[in-house]
């Protein structure tokens, strides 16, 4: 019998007049009453739908587990997500700190090498202004000393000259003065 066939009779049986309803029972039919029989089927009919129910109540005690996971893997991945956004929120403000510190320091070091660059052409110019005097005071220095040299080679050649006039003749001759030139000079031709 299906379960409706089932119901169906078990229906008609707790009428209070069963006999109204045995023609229309299927455990009635041909006049013979299968009630013992009736009785076993709804056993059967109630075991069945007892072990549907408790795998109903199963799967439902499982999806309930599973909601109660997915709401909990839906706060992590909520706090993950939040956690991720301040993450890169940090990174980003970090590289835009650096570039803005990377820019500043270019900035300053194009300034410092623009200083640097301007110390060392004052230092040149200091030291070619320098450089220029010392040779100034060396050439008046050289001058100086050459006109002294000069005098003093003419006193010293004078004094040789009057030292070496023969004193008998009181003449000195060309001779006489070549050789006082290759004396105080030296013997070269240059």
């Amino acid at each position: 019998m299906t379960d409706n066939e089932i119901i169906k009779a078990l229906e008609c049986c707790s009428k209070p007049v069963i006999e109204e309803c045995c023609s229309e029972c299927p455990y009635h039919l041909g006049g013979e009453e299968n009630c013992h029989k009736l009785l076993g089927d709804i056993i059967d009919l109630i075991n069945r739908k007892q072990g549907k129910i408790e795998a109903l109540q199963m799967d439902n005690a499982q999806l309930q587990s599973d909601v109660i996971n997915t709401n909990m893997n839906c706060e992590y991945a909520d706090k993950e997500v939040i956690r991720l956004q301040a993450e890169r929120d940090f990174y980003y403000k970090t590289l835009v700190s650096q570039q803005n510190t990377q820019s500043e320091t270019a900035l300053n070091y194009g300034a410092f090498q623009e200083a640097r660059q301007t110390a060392i052409m004052k230092h040149i110019q200091s030291d070619n202004i320098r450089l220029e005097k010392l040779l100034e005071e060396a050439d008046v220095n050289y001058n100086k000393c050459a006109k002294r040299f000069y005098k003093e080679a003419i006193k010293e050649f004078a004094r040789k000259l009057k030292c070496g006039v023969p004193q008998e003749t009181g003449v000195i001759s060309c001779a006489d003065i070549d050789n006082l030139v290759k004396e105080m000079v030296g013997d070269t031709d240059d």
